[in-house]
C-alpha cells in the first residue's frame, strides 16, 4: 500500500478468486461498486483513499472477515451489513456514514469496531450483543442514549465514546 496509485478501481470481476484487496494509502477515488463481484474476499484495505458512495457493494461479500475503509468519503447507511457475520475487525472512521448501528447486531464475531468521526445516532443498545468486542470507538458522532448496554461486554478493553450526547451514569458500566 501507498504506492501513490490513482484512478478508479476499474473492472475486478476477473479475478474472483481474489481473497485479500488491499490498496490503502493511495489516492483512488468513485465507488467500490466494482468489488460485489468479488464474493471470496476475505480482506478488503482500502483506507486513506478518497473513495466515495455507497458501501452495498459490500453487503454481499458474505466471506469478508477484515474490512478497513477508514479515512474515505463513503456516505449513506450500513445497516444492510448485517449479513457480514464472519467480521472480526470493521474500521470506517473518518467517513460521512449516517444512520443507526442496528445492522450490526449479527457480527457477533466482531473483535474490533471502529466507527469514529462520522455522523452515526441513536442507541448503542444494539451493539449490546456483540459480545466478543474488545475494542469500540464511536467518538465524535451523535450517538444518544444510555451506555447501559455495553455493559455485558466483558471482553471490551478500550472504548473512545467522547464527543457524543450519551445521558445518564457510568455506574452501569462496572462490570467491565
Amino acid at each position: 500500500f501507498g504506492c501513490g496509485i490513482m484512478g478508479t478501481l476499474g473492472p475486478l470481476h476477473p479475478l474472483t478468486a481474489l481473497t485479500l484487496l488491499s490498496l490503502g494509502a493511495n489516492y483512488f477515488h468513485g465507488p467500490i461498486t466494482t468489488l460485489r463481484h468479488l464474493t471470496n474476499l476475505k480482506i478488503i484495505r482500502l483506507f486513506k483513499n478518497k473513495l466515495n458512495g455507497s458501501l452495498e457493494a459490500i453487503q454481499g461479500l458474505n466471506n469478508l472477515m477484515d474490512v478497513a475503509l477508514t479515512e474515505n468519503k463513503f456516505s449513506g447507511k450500513i445497516d444492510f451489513l448485517n449479513n457480514l457475520t464472519r467480521l472480526h475487525y470493521l474500521g470506517m472512521a473518518n467517513n460521512c456514514l449516517t444512520g443507526t448501528l442496528q445492522g450490526l447486531t449479527r457480527m457477533e464475531r466482531l473483535v474490533e469496531l471502529i466507527l469514529n468521526d462520522n455522523m452515526f445516532y441513536g442507541s448503542v443498545g444494539y451493539l449490546g450483543t456483540l459480545s466478543q468486542l474488545v475494542f469500540l470507538n464511536l467518538r465524535n458522532n451523535v450517538m444518544n442514549g444510555s451506555l447501559g448496554a455495553l455493559q455485558n461486554l466483558s471482553n471490551l478493553e478500550t472504548l473512545d465514546v467522547r464527543s457524543n450526547r450519551f445521558t445518564g451514569s457510568i455506574q452501569n458500566l462496572s462490570k467491565l
